[in-house]
Parts: structure tokens; C-alpha cells; sequence
């Protein structure tokens, strides 16, 4: 029943991905979503992987620890830039990259030190040390994903705060989107972390799903192609740009300002409005 549960949320959110990136793939903010989805998608597999045998699992985790650092970051990016139309900056990705690759080491240092991390059957009924270090990995993960959506949802107080109290709000629509999702995502990495530090002290076997995660990954499903199809608004945003752009009238067509002269203005009109309050 769990496998039903997850296969399908993860047939809907693949389905949901997909049509992101044929309809909406040049949209800045939907492409970390996407991301995302992909993310999500490919550690499920990855997971059920772990319940059969095969040299697979032995190489998996290096993709399966270092990319679970991803779910957050990409997450507060899509959040911000749907709000603030801000993309990521060359030090942002250094810094969520940090995480990932020193995971990434630490497998491999694990791995050297450890033989029994490069044993199928080892893996399979998680002997000597790897039971500890698979618990840890998912321990400091969700704790690390779980602070980084707290920041998402820190960007999307801040838009609420300024928005509501100086301008006439106009992302009504996007702000409940991202509540929804992000308490969504908030829910999955406690359920994942909550479930580990239930069976820290069991010496079975770890199958790294429960029904909890499938009901919630399912809900998730639901929620997102629901507002795909209720509000496509939110993600296909290309072809309204483009017609806009076709009624422009004539007589404006040749008045294009620069990206720092734009942001000038807007700067300008922001500090007129917070201390004027007209």
C-alpha cells in the first residue's frame, strides 16, 4: 500500500514536471521548481532501489546523500524568485553548494574506511556502521532542509510585511500557493526525520519509507496539479508575456529603459512609498 501511495504521487509530480518543462521551461522561477520535482522524484526510485538487491547500491548513495542537501536551497530559490523575481547570485551557489560536496567526501571517506559499505549484503540488512551513518546522513539532512524552507518562509513574511503595509498587494494567489507548498515540504522532512529518530534504537532492517510520507507525497500531488490546473497562471506564464507584447501600442515600442535605470526607478518609488505611506 505505501509503494501505491508514493508510486503514484511520484507518477503525478513527474507528469507535473514535465509539463513545467515543456510549457514553462523558459520561466526563471519554474525551473527551480522543476529542478525540484526532479530531485524528489529520483530519490524516491533511488530509496525503493535499497529494497532489492544489486551493485547499484553501493554507487546510489553518492548521489542519494549529497543531492538530499539540494531540497531545501532549491526550494528558498523558487520561493524568493517567485516573489522578489530574484535569481540565485555566484556566492548563493557556492554556499548551498558546500553542504552537497562535503557530503559527497565524507562518502567517500566512509567508504575507505569502512569495507562494509562496499558490501550488497551489508547495505541490504545495514551492518556495522552502516546503520548509524545512513540514520545520521538522514538526520542532518532533513534538520538542514527543514532550516533552509524556515528561510523561505522568513522571504515570504518579509514580501507579506512590505507588500501589505506600502503597496496594494498583487500576488494574492502566489503567496497561498507557496504557504501551502512550503507547509507541505516542512511536513515531508519531519516525517522523514521524525521517523529516523523513532527507529534510531531498532537493530532490523531500515526501509527508508513509511505511510506517512506516501499519504503526504500524495497530498502534495494533489495540491500541485490542482493549482496547475486551477490557477496555470502561476507557471505558464510565456504566452501571456508574449501577447502582452503584441498590444503594446506603437508609439512606445522604442522606449526601452536599461535593467539599472529600471531598477533605479523602482528603488525610487519603494522609498517614496515606505516613508511617504501615501
Amino acid at each position: 500500500m505505501i509503494f501505491s501511495y508514493i508510486t503514484f504521487a511520484n507518477l503525478a509530480l513527474l507528469l507535473f514536471a514535465i509539463l513545467l518543462f515543456i510549457f514553462s521551461k523558459n520561466n526563471k522561477s519554474n525551473r527551480y521548481l522543476l529542478f525540484y520535482l526532479i530531485n524528489l522524484g529520483l530519490h524516491t526510485v533511488i530509496r525503493f532501489g535499497f529494497s532489492h538487491g544489486g551493485y547499484h547500491l553501493i554507487v546510489l548513495p553518492y548521489l542519494l546523500f549529497p543531492s538530499a542537501f539540494l531540497f531545501g536551497p532549491l526550494l528558498y530559490l523558487y520561493t524568493r524568485s517567485v516573489l522578489f523575481e530574484n535569481s540565485h547570485t555566484k556566492n548563493e551557489v557556492i554556499l548551498f553548494s558546500i553542504p552537497v560536496v562535503i557530503i559527497f567526501i565524507t562518502h567517500i571517506a566512509f567508504n575507505f574506511l569502512y569495507p562494509e559499505m562496499g558490501n550488497v549484503t551489508d547495505i541490504l540488512t545495514q551492518s556495522g556502521v552502516i546503520a548509524t551513518y545512513t540514520k545520521t546522513m538522514i538526520i542532518i539532512g532533513n534538520i538542514y532542509n527543514i532550516l533552509i524552507t524556515l528561510l523561505a518562509f522568513i522571504s515570504l513574511k518579509k514580501y507579506i510585511f512590505i507588500f501589505y503595509n506600502n503597496f496594494a498587494i498583487t500576488k494574492i494567489d502566489e503567496i497561498l500557493w507557496l504557504k501551502v507548498l512550503l507547509f507541505f515540504n516542512v511536513s515531508l522532512y519531519t516525517c522523514y526525520l521524525l521517523t529516523t529518530l523513532f527507529t534510531l534504537g531498532e537493530t532490523s532492517n531500515f526501509l527508508p519509507v513509511n505511510s506517512t510520507e506516501g499519504f503526504i507525497m500524495l497530498g502534495m500531488a494533489y495540491l500541485i496539479l490542482f493549482y496547475y490546473i486551477k490557477k496555470p497562471s502561476l507557471f505558464i506564464l510565456d504566452k501571456d508575456i508574449s501577447s502582452e507584447k503584441e498590444e503594446i501600442p506603437l508609439k512606445y515600442t522604442k522606449q526601452n529603459l536599461s535593467e539599472t535605470t529600471r531598477k533605479e526607478y523602482i528603488k525610487k518609488i519603494e522609498e517614496y512609498f515606505v516613508l511617504r505611506k501615501p
